[in-house]
């Protein structure tokens, strides 16, 4: 009677350590390499550098840390290279004409705190095509700005500045949205 008893009592341990396990193992949150991990759920302090005291997520850029069920939820946001070509065909320079410009960059999110946060309010929870597309129609718009106050002449004669100017123009309006812009080429078609 008193090994049934024991028997079933180390059963019952045995049981319990494998379901607290799977259940530790479930809650575990890796970090996937080229991404960063936001656990949203719960108010934590806020990085140095911050712009709130207080943030309702936290940031896992390497390793892994244990979410608490139900309270907390875990969702990946890339932050590998995107690599964005933008033929733009229309858009008028000052003169009136519409030269034929190509537009290569690399833009990924930030991994800065403030950037990050940027990143992280406007892309969490979407598809990485759509932070593609958002940067593609971020850059269209400071090329068709730049353009607007330069002439055809001036834009075939310094291609290499204008490129500079662009990537400054397009650098300070990406971070507003969190994005950062590694290389940026023009080239005349």
């Amino acid at each position: 009677m008193v090994e049934a008893a024991l028997l079933i009592v180390l059963a019952t341990f045995g049981v319990a350590v494998v379901v607290t396990s799977l259940v530790l193992w479930s809650c575990l949150v890796r970090v996937p390499p080229g991404a960063v991990v936001v656990i949203s759920g719960r108010s934590h302090p806020a990085p140095p550098g911050a712009d709130a005291p207080t943030l309702p997520f936290r940031v896992l850029t390497r390793g892994r840390a244990l979410r608490i069920p139900i309270l907390e939820r875990a969702d990946p946001l890339e932050t590998q290279p995107r690599a964005l070509r933008l033929e733009l065909r229309d858009a008028y320079a000052a003169d009136g004409e519409a030269p034929a410009l190509e537009v290569a960059a690399m833009v990924r999110i930030g991994t800065d705190s403030p950037l990050l946060e940027r990143a992280i309010e406007r892309f969490l929870g979407r598809a990485p095509q759509e932070v593609a597309t958002v940067a593609e129609q971020t850059l269209e718009g400071v090329l068709r700005e730049v353009l607007s106050h330069l002439k055809v002449t001036q834009i075939r004669e310094d291609v290499d500045k204008l490129s500079a100017y662009l990537g400054d123009d397009a650098a300070y309006d990406l971070e507003k949205l969190g994005l950062v812009v590694s290389d940026l080429r023009l080239t005349l078609a």
